[in-house]
């Protein structure tokens, strides 16, 4: 008898979230779906326009996993960009569902991805949202959000970095409690946050999502694998061959396009970083393409270094530079040869001259001003001409054309002998 009283409640309950359910989604059906700026005013009140005390330099996992840059100790639930039918019947999925992979402990806490800076809190359990604005080395903004935390234990306005813990995962059984899939962390990264959050059930297009969203796991991969190799980098007795050859060229004349050739007795900022390659690989000067947005983005000449990937000028850390890293020197003057390389505070920049870091705050580089290859300090010479940042890029190991061709090295020219009297 108490079993058939026992199922007969649990019929009468599930009956009745059933009727609520579909009082619920028939009002929606029934009803215009919210736009984004009708839905971003509820939580306008939420948000504060907070500057992030430090640059988000470094990135990691959100979950306190045995290592936070392995990307393999978390697993997606969701991925981004899927179509769903919550609330907002055939919104974009904005972000990416993510739970520690492995047997999970009692309470997983969450944290940031970088350092930053609380800008909102929004929503009520078991959606509430914690949204963190970041500043990037280049001056621009980025924004990770946090959804489906419980006991928040930051508040808006507070500047944290990846050891602050922003709230916990809701327990499987604490998620049946609210009637939903709710153990897991729902991850977004954006580009802007005008929205207030809205954006997060109101995006119904591609070009919507990718305006405004940046698929979370997608970055994580990049960024973790970007920093694991920047970290190994070169060894060092092929960065002090790289810039031993590159001090081989000082004094050498200045000539655009010169590659020690022929007649050429001249050298210019790319032949520098070529001659000192051909010195340790077995790969002649033309395996190199002489267009960064070529270059940086195959990774010939390594990847970009954490921090430095661009740097605005008021955000340059030169001891995050090693002796062998090649240096892009940037400004907001358009090349009309090929595209932008990236922004600074939202402005395109194009690279317009590189070099050879050679250690202790200088570089190595054919001097337009000067005429000739010269080392000298590097902040020195981006602020006596007016550059505006730099991307520095660093090999793990040596270079990686996408294709190595051998030919005769360059070669430098005959010095005139000293006179005798």
């Amino acid at each position: 008898m108490a079993r058939e009283v026992h199922q007969a409640g649990s019929a009468m309950r599930t009956h009745a979230i059933t009727s609520v359910l579909l009082c619920f989604t028939a009002g929606l059906a029934g009803a215009q779906s919210p736009s984004m700026e009708e839905e971003a005013q509820r939580f306008a009140s939420r948000h504060q326009n907070v500057r992030p005390a430090a640059c988000a330099r470094t990135w990691r996992l959100p979950f306190a996993t045995r290592d936070r840059q392995k990307l393999g100790t978390l697993r997606m639930v969701s991925r981004f960009g899927a179509k769903r039918t919550s609330y907002v019947k055939g919104h974009l999925h904005t972000g990416a569902d993510l739970v520690p992979r492995g047997r999970l402990a009692a309470k997983v806490m969450v944290y940031p991805l970088a350092a930053g800076a609380v800008c909102s809190i929004h929503l009520a359990p078991p959606h509430t949202t914690v949204v963190i604005a970041h500043r990037l080395p280049s001056g621009d903004a980025l924004y990770s959000s946090y959804k489906h935390l419980t006991e928040v234990s930051v508040e808006t306005g507070q500047q944290v970095d990846h050891q602050t813990a922003l709230g916990r995962l809701f327990t499987r059984r604490e998620a049946r409690e609210h009637g939903g899939p709710y153990a897991h962390l729902h991850l977004e990264l954006r580009k802007r946050f005008d929205d207030w959050g809205a954006a997060s059930w109101t995006t119904m297009s591609r070009d919507e999502l990718e305006k405004r969203f940046i698929d979370p796991y997608a970055f994580l991969e990049r960024r973790l694998r970007v920093q694991a190799l920047a970290a190994r980098g070169l060894s060092n007795a092929t960065a002090a061959r790289m810039v031993a050859a590159a001090r081989e060229l000082l004094g050498i004349e200045y000539e655009l396009g010169g590659r020690l050739r022929g007649s050429v007795k001249g050298i210019d900022c790319q032949g520098v970083i070529f001659y000192a390659l051909e010195r340790v690989s077995r790969c002649g000067w033309r395996s190199y393409s002489t267009m960064p947005t070529v270059s940086v983005p195959s990774e010939e000449l390594g990847v970009p270094v954490p921090g430095l990937d661009p740097a605005s000028v008021a955000n340059l850390d030169v001891d995050l530079l090693r002796p062998g890293d090649v240096i892009h020197l940037l400004a907001s003057m358009e090349n009309p040869a090929e595209p932008a390389i990236g922004t600074l505070g939202e402005k395109p920049v194009w690279v317009w001259h590189v070099g050879l870091y050679a250690g202790g705050g200088d570089w190595i580089h054919a001097d337009f001003v000067t005429g000739q290859v010269r080392e000298e300090s590097l902040t020195g010479f981006i602020a006596a001409q007016g550059f505006e940042g730099i991307l520095a890029t660093r090999m793990a190991g040596g270079p990686k054309p996408r294709r190595c061709k051998r030919h005769t090295p360059m070669r430098l020219p005959a010095r005139p002998e000293p006179d005798g009297g």
